[in-house]
């Protein structure tokens, strides 16, 4: 089973933005995948796995490449599982 999260990163360089991923929680070997959300015409390259399939210590707020992430939700199908448990 999976269980996917949106997260965002808030890139507070000059020229930066706040930017959409979503992490994918693997429970059957706790490890986590990390995608980026790309949406048409935002000029950005098609680079969307931002962390490979690996094994970390997740919390709320998780560092990534020198770089803070914020869970903001879990996604509706697995919000519905985890409050029933």
């Amino acid at each position: 089973m999976v269980l996917s999260f949106n997260i965002a990163w808030d890139d507070q360089t000059l020229e930066g933005q706040i930017n959409y991923y979503v992490l994918n929680y693997f429970l059957a070997d706790d490890t986590i995948e990390i995608k980026e959300k790309v949406t048409q015409n935002s000029g950005k390259d098609p680079y969307p796995l931002l962390l490979k399939r690996a094994k970390v210590h997740i919390i709320q707020i998780i560092l990534i490449h020198k770089h803070l992430y914020i869970i903001n939700s879990c996604q509706n199908s697995q919000s519905t599982l985890i409050t029933r448990e």
